[in-house]
């Protein structure tokens, strides 16, 4: 007797489709500036105070902009999510 079988699973790819598609990450430029300034500054943060302000403001930024939720891959994950309740 094996075992039960098993529920096919709905799986959502992230990845974006294509080739020479990728997703633009949000304040990467503003992130590596602080990382490097913290390498060359020995990690003081107080002589890298302007590119964490720079970063700050764009994560502000990023965080008030609407979010766009009416793509197919929002809608799959909230089906998904009212199919396994």
């Amino acid at each position: 007797m094996g075992a039960p079988p098993r529920e096919p699973q709905l799986r959502i790819s992230t990845k974006p489709s294509g080739k020479g598609k990728r997703r633009d990450v949000a304040c990467i430029s503003e992130m590596f500036d602080l990382l490097t300034c913290y390498k060359g500054a020995n990690f003081d943060e107080g002589k890298c105070a302007s590119a964490r302000r720079a970063l700050d403001s764009c994560l502000e930024l990023r965080a008030k902009a609407p979010k766009k939720m009416n793509t197919i891959n929002h809608h799959l994950q909230r089906l998904a999510r009212m199919t396994k309740r």
